[in-house]
């Protein structure tokens, strides 16, 4: 973690007072992210405020998280960097109940008496931002040129072979 980054927040005490936090953390300090990558060098850089939505009436944090993420194409199993810019629209509830009431544009952040962790926060915030499968465009991929040869050499009716097992198997 890099200086001036509170360890614990209090988001509703932070929301109701309309406070705001930015920085950045080392990539490495966030270990569930670090499992999903090629090379956990790098920083993620945040802004989070903390506001009141008076349309909904409800606390939330709004903000955008940022962060160049090496990881492994699951097409062609190269090395790739996967840029992440993900908005960050939190909208404050007391529990399970309250998540319906929320409106679509926000996620839930569930708060209890304890404050919660910024960096997991982060975090999460992450790993929700990043694909299934990342992989890279197809003009820059490697597996392309293999593909297309497979595509270009595969008849028409893929099924056809189905035809000739099955008057195989009746004669």
């Amino acid at each position: 973690m890099l200086p001036d980054q509170p360890q614990k927040i209090e988001p509703l005490h932070l929301a109701k007072a309309g406070k705001k936090i930015a920085g950045q953390y080392v990539l490495n300090d966030m270990h569930r992210l670090c499992e999903l990558l090629h090379d956990n060098t790098g920083l993620v850089s945040f802004t989070l405020e903390f506001t009141r939505d008076e349309e909904h009436k409800l606390y939330c944090v709004v903000g955008g998280i940022e962060a160049k993420l090496h990881t492994v194409c699951q097409r062609c199993l190269g090395g790739m960097v996967l840029q992440i810019n993900s908005p960050v629209k939190l909208g404050m509830v007391n529990g399970q109940t309250e998540i319906s009431k929320l409106p679509d544009k926000y996620d839930p952040l569930i708060l209890d008496d304890d404050p919660i962790s910024l960096l997991d926060l982060i975090e999460d915030e992450l790993l929700l931002a990043v694909p299934i499968s990342p992989m890279h465009e197809l003009d820059h991929c490697s597996a392309t040129r293999i593909i297309n040869k497979i595509h270009d050499e595969a008849p028409n009716r893929p099924f056809a072979i189905l035809k000739k097992l099955t008057q195989k198997v009746h004669n």
